[in-house]
């Protein structure tokens, strides 16, 4: 923080600072309602499916929601957007779990080597 300019922080030039948390599951139904251009209840009726693997994909994975808005940018069709945004939660939450399993495996062999 010592780096920045002052300037900016000064009562006046900004008026508060807001912390972005990752999207729940709620939040996201409201982003896809407002990108995709349908109501939160059409999208419940009509892709129930998909959102029940999304409920369960986004409790386990962080998504922001600025992700969440640009996958939905990438296509109008309200099936084909979930369905590319079901795609980018399961990458996220392997890209997890493997960077979780490297390090694991890191630490192990670092153990043995301690060991020999």
């Amino acid at each position: 923080m010592e780096k920045l300019d002052p300037a900016p922080l000064r009562p006046g030039r900004m008026d508060m600072h807001i912390h972005m948390s990752c999207c729940m599951f709620h939040g996201f139904m409201r982003l896809a309602s407002n990108c995709l251009g349908i109501s939160e209840a059409d999208l419940s009726n009509v892709h129930c499916h998909v959102l029940e693997e999304i409920e369960g994909l986004a409790a386990e994975t962080k998504v922001t929601p600025a992700e969440v808005a640009e996958e939905f940018m990438k296509n109008e069709d309200p099936g084909v957007a979930l369905d590319g945004f079901v795609q980018l939660l399961k990458k996220k939450k392997m890209g997890g779990r493997d960077l979780i399993e490297a390090r694991e495996r890191e630490r192990q062999i670092i153990k043995d080597q301690q060991c020999d």
